[in-house]
């Protein structure tokens, strides 16, 4: 009876391990063709439906595979691209709560700034009713809210998705009065220069990206901790500056480390680079 018992747990334990090691297996990165993806955006970013079909068969294969959220980002800039918003906003609010692993975080830092993007366009749309029915801008947007001139269907929000005021200001010209409130600027705080879809849509995908990792290393705790340093052409530029997986430098997010890749965002891209050769 006795060896039975034995038998029996020994058996339990060995299938528990296994399924154990099943799940970690499907949940592995697939790192070889999430590299084919990656290489077909960056040197055919023009090609949208193939792209969006290679991320969609990536998502369809590859269920709970952590490089998923950066596959749809990908998916995502192809979509904007294509005005198919709609579909694009659909991922994106499902990234926004996606806290789940490191690209999950990325992938949600990016979404509140994608949105936002997308949210400051009816915003812009309010305020040219707002000046057919007034023939200036207001100086707060809180006149927005209820002017019998702007239609009651349009639905804008005054805070970005970061639930930060848009940074919203007239820019007409002060020594010439009545003139002061024909024009504005209007941005979210979060992303500076990038103050529209558009002008975000026209970057080149990364190409605000510089940082390149030069070393890895595996801390006492296990947590691996990369070195980067700032790349403008052939030339280093600014301090050098270590980052360990979930964590931030400026607008740089280490969101992956794995086998053969390391995985960067800032606030609307991502950027794949090599592990660099010796890394622990």
């Amino acid at each position: 009876m006795r060896e039975r018992r034995t038998y029996r747990y020994l058996f339990l334990a060995t299938a528990t391990a296994a399924l154990c090691l099943l799940s970690l297996r499907s949940h592995a990165a697939n790192e070889t063709d999430f590299v084919k993806i990656w290489q077909q955006h960056i040197k055919h970013p023009d090609q949208h439906a193939e792209a969006i079909a290679a991320c969609r068969k990536f998502s369809t294969n590859n269920k709970g595979d952590e490089l998923i959220r950066v596959v749809q980002g990908i998916e995502i800039w192809h979509l904007l691209k294509t005005n198919q918003n709609q579909e694009a906003v659909e991922i994106l609010e499902s990234h926004l709560t996606s806290n789940s692993s490191r690209t999950g975080t990325g992938a949600a830092i990016m979404a509140r700034n994608w949105m936002s993007l997308l949210d400051i366009e009816p915003v812009k749309q309010a305020l040219q009713y707002y000046y057919r029915k007034e023939v200036g801008y207001p100086k707060s947007l809180d006149a927005l809210i209820g002017h019998p001139g702007i239609p009651v269907e349009l639905k804008f929000s005054l805070n970005d998705r970061w639930d930060h005021p848009w940074t919203y200001r007239l820019t007409g010209f002060k020594s010439a009065p009545g003139f002061r409130n024909q024009r504005y600027s209007i941005s979210c705080s979060m992303l500076d220069t990038t103050t529209d879809l558009i002008s975000a849509l026209q970057l080149p995908y990364a190409s605000e990206i510089h940082a390149l990792p030069i070393y890895t290393r595996t801390t006492g705790n296990s947590s691996v901790v990369v070195e980067f340093a700032n790349w403008i052409g052939e030339q280093e530029e600014g301090q050098r500056f270590l980052l360990s997986v979930g964590k931030k430098s400026g607008d740089i997010f280490l969101a992956y480390v794995g086998e053969k890749l390391i995985i960067i965002c800032d606030r609307i891209h991502w950027k794949v680079l090599p592990k660099p050769p010796g890394a622990s």
